[in-house]
């Protein structure tokens, strides 16, 4: 039992209290929990002897919208030295301050002690909005993060056990999972987003929506990867890490991922490649294409802060530089919609089954032709 915590009825408010507070220095300082139910109150009770720590911390106080802060404070320290990649970091910001906006008896969880926060309450209360139009794939790492969370929690004291750890969600087909359909961005709204963009970041942009890139297959793309006689980019490795101590030049992300890219569909590209590559001197063959003043390559923080700044000039809403690669399969996929291999094969995934789970909803009535490249000669010069 916890001595100094009370329960009982307040028939001014119709609420039972749990009370959690101390006498320091003549005063009662500390929480008080309320609840319409005197079985919600005892549940809360039963969960604060559960959970409460064999030494009382001032952490067990916290909500979750402090684990939250303190949690990313932890993450960014480890972020600054390498130890969690940009991407990883940016997707547990958005997944554990997103957790916030989560309801448990339509008690926002923002508001909630985390001690509060019971298993039953994940696997009946969370897991039905986690799962809520996402793949099996993105519900397991959201899964992952909030954990991570929690194990943090339990290190600081907020509690003495993870929530989490015995979540086993049966995600299958029946689940009514769907995949988070991306939103198609119009080539007037590129546009002017690039219109905002200074050189090099314009071109680079550009590059980026009409190659399909990933962020980190065209920061180490070098000349001897583009052949702009025959109109290829030849796609054969990738920037792996985050950090500059931690960052290494390795194989694409899949294995299809070493692929030939087609610029029969971008000949104002082209050209302005040709421009870039007499500009630079006509640099070696293992020179970066997009290189910063000193000869290295692009950081992505720093792409994604001038694309952002662009976008905000713009006066649109805030696009990504994924969503540059999204947005070429958006024009692949409206010139040739029935040939889901080929789409797949330049948009370097494992299989054409994650091309149909992301961007199936984009796919219309097919078309017939037969040659690759003049399916792609009729995207046409979009930009």
């Amino acid at each position: 039992m916890l001595d100094n915590v009370k329960t009982y009825f307040v028939p001014s408010k119709k609420k039972w209290c749990v009370d959690e507070r101390i006498m320091v220095d003549g005063k009662r300082s500390g929480d008080m929990a309320w609840f319409i139910k005197r079985d919600d109150a005892t549940k809360y009770l039963r969960l604060l002897e559960n959970e409460k720590p064999a030494s009382s911390t001032d952490s067990f106080k916290w909500n979750m919208k402090t684990l939250v802060q303190e949690y990313l404070k932890e993450e960014k320290s480890r972020f600054d030295i390498g130890e969690v990649g940009d991407s990883v970091y940016t997707r547990v910001h958005f997944v554990c301050n997103s957790f916030l906006n989560y309801t448990i008896d339509s008690m926002p969880v923002a508001d909630l002690k985390v001690h509060y926060i019971s298993a039953t309450m994940v696997q009946f209360d969370i897991m039905q909005q986690l799962v809520k139009d996402r793949a099996k794939r993105t519900v397991q790492e959201h899964l992952n993060y909030l954990r991570g969370m929690f194990s943090f929690a339990v290190q600081k004291g907020c509690r003495i056990s993870n929530p989490f750890n015995e979540i086993k969600p049966k995600l299958t087909r029946e689940s009514n999972l769907t995949v988070k359909k991306i939103k198609k961005i119009s080539p007037h709204i590129i546009s002017a987003i690039f219109n905002e963009l200074q050189e090099p970041w314009r071109l680079m942009s550009r590059f980026a929506a009409l190659t399909g890139l990933r962020s980190g297959e065209q920061a180490v793309l070098t000349w001897g990867d583009v052949d702009l006689d025959n109109l290829t980019v030849h796609v054969t490795k990738a920037l792996k890490g985050k950090s500059k101590e931690y960052a290494k030049i390795a194989d694409p992300k899949t294995f299809n991922g070493i692929r030939r890219v087609y610029l029969d569909h971008a000949p104002e590209l082209v050209t302005e490649l040709k421009e870039l590559f007499i500009k630079q001197g006509r640099p070696a063959p293992d020179k970066y294409v997009f290189p910063t003043k000193d000869g290295s390559y692009q950081k992505r923080r720093r792409k994604r802060e001038k694309l952002q700044a662009a976008c905000n000039k713009a006066g649109q809403d805030q696009i990504t530089w994924h969503d540059l690669r999204h947005f070429y399969a958006s024009i692949l996929i409206a010139r040739i919609p029935e040939d889901i291999k080929t789409i797949s094969e330049q948009l370097g995934h494992g299989s054409t089954r994650i091309t149909e789970e992301v961007y199936g909803h984009w796919i219309d009535d097919p078309l017939k032709e037969n040659s690759t490249r003049a399916k792609l000669q009729k995207v046409g010069s979009v930009l």
